[in-house]
């Protein structure tokens, strides 16, 4: 039997939401339940301005170094490419359904290459090999194409911080190639599974709280 268990307070999935709810069910709570604003750093919100620029292909607030990193930096057929995907598992009872949603910044569907542009003062090639984040896009790929990325690449915007120029871009980039193995898809499909029921049981509880008033 195909059973659809949805309670979820966005009705979907996201890397966000499963990092947020492994890190802090309550944080969770009061952020997608309750309503709570996140708070928004200087760092999110250069990280956000650098990803506008790339976008468009130039910094709005004419930057010359965003403005070099936007022209050269590498680019890909699809950027902010969203996908909507069906996970599918089977239980003793029932086979379970988990709609995931995800935004890859860069996809190339016909090599099957994607990539994620960081910003941040420091990155490795180790902090790209441990990120689940990409693990988990790379089975929204599977689910979506039945093909894993052939290559990910993580492209870091180097970012200095100064008392003269604040926190800015140095006008130099970096890129690292990482790859996952069937060993990190199985850890990780693990985790949503259980992300997914923990989001669901919070949402149960928001729809009890609410009936009951």
């Amino acid at each position: 039997m195909h059973k659809k268990n949805n309670t979820s307070p966005h009705g979907y999935l996201s890397w966000s939401q499963m990092s947020l709810w492994e890190r802090d069910p309550n944080l969770y709570y009061q952020i997608y339940i309750e309503g709570l604003s996140m708070y928004q750093s200087k760092y999110m919100y250069f990280g956000s301005r650098v990803h506008k620029a790339i976008e468009l292909g130039y910094d709005k607030e004419n930057d010359p170094a965003i403005n070099l990193i936007a022209t050269f930096i590498p680019r890909y057929p699809k950027r902010e490419f969203r996908m909507n995907v069906r996970f599918e598992y089977a239980t003793p009872k029932e086979i379970k359904d988990i709609p995931l949603y995800g935004i890859i910044d860069g996809w190339n569907p016909w090599s099957k290459e994607m990539c994620d542009y960081k910003t941040g003062k420091n990155y490795s090639q180790a902090t790209a090999d441990r990120s689940d984040q990409f693990t988990f896009y790379a089975i929204m790929i599977w689910l979506r194409y039945k093909v894993y990325p052939k290559k990910i690449f993580v492209h870091w915007i180097k970012t200095a911080e100064d008392e003269e120029k604040g926190l800015h871009a140095t006008g130099d980039f970096q890129t690292f190639e990482t790859k996952r193995e069937l060993r990190d898809i199985i850890l990780l499909s693990k985790r949503i599974r259980m992300a997914w029921d923990g989001v669901c049981e919070i949402g149960k509880e928001a729809n009890s709280r609410a009936l009951k008033k």
